[in-house]
């Protein structure tokens, strides 16, 4: 995955853009990264959690889930974020 992720919002009319650091990985397969990084943060917004922490606990999603080949395999990580990031749901 990249150092940073961009994340454009539209707010009050005008574009915002910010630069959020990635988790740095050992990449195995890419494989869904993209469907957990969406997940992830879908699941944070749902539960009214603030967009910055959404956007880091679905990158370190993403991250976790390109650590592992087969992309059902690496999808069990919710324990993993937990930890790392404290119970939100």
């Amino acid at each position: 995955m990249g150092v940073y992720r961009a994340v454009i919002r539209r707010s009050f009319g005008c574009l915002r853009i910010r630069y959020y650091p990635t988790e740095q990985v050992d990449v195995v397969d890419t494989t869904g990264a993209s469907d957990c990084f969406i997940a992830a943060l879908m699941t944070c917004l749902f539960d009214r959690a603030d967009f910055d922490y959404a956007i880091k606990y679905a990158d370190f999603a993403a991250s976790l889930s390109v650590t592992r080949s087969s992309n059902i395999a690496s999808a069990d990580y919710k324990s993993m974020l937990d930890l790392h990031f404290g119970t939100i749901l």
